[in-house]
């Protein structure tokens, strides 16, 4: 459900700009995953054993950083 919910709420978001991000811990590949094709192209991170890693903490910031830019309306 929260897959159908996410494919709705897309609609509404230009396709570049990541709303949810899908983290995937197991050795899952992306073909055999049950995920929407525009997720899987923008919106999608692995983090093999569940360990965060400094490129994975770096977009985090850069991803909260961009969305109060634009709540903000300055991009």
């Amino acid at each position: 459900m929260e897959w159908a919910l996410s494919v709705d709420r897309a609609k509404l978001i230009a396709e570049t700009i990541p709303f949810i991000l899908p983290v995937v811990i197991d050795p899952v590949n992306e073909g055999d995953a049950l995920v929407p094709e525009r997720f899987l192209a923008v919106q999608w991170t692995r983090l093999p054993g569940g360990g965060a890693t400094p490129e994975f903490v770096e977009r985090m910031v850069r991803l909260i950083r961009d969305f109060r830019k634009r709540e903000r309306g300055l991009i």
